[in-house]
């Protein structure tokens, strides 16, 4: 997907959540437009302040993590997933 598509696609802020967002799409995580994204029973939920939530729905958990970089972002998606 080309960076025209994606300014099309994806709400953009300041912190380049789009990369993180590229990353999702490329693991077949479906986007649905409000910077969440949802995969079988698992959702991953963006917020404003630089931090991603990863919600499972059975059994129910939520556990809040830090965008810090690619790298640690593909780590936490990859074990916590």
């Amino acid at each position: 997907m080309t960076d025209e598509l994606l300014s099309e696609n994806y709400e953009f802020d300041s912190r380049g959540y789009s990369k993180y967002y590229r990353y999702l799409e490329n693991q077949n995580w479906q986007y649905d437009g409000f910077m969440t994204f949802k995969k079988e029973n698992v959702t991953i939920l963006f917020d404003t302040s630089e931090f991603f939530y990863i919600e499972i729905e059975k059994p129910n958990s939520r556990k809040e993590f830090q965008c810090k970089n690619m790298d640690h972002f593909v780590h936490v998606i990859k074990n916590n997933t």
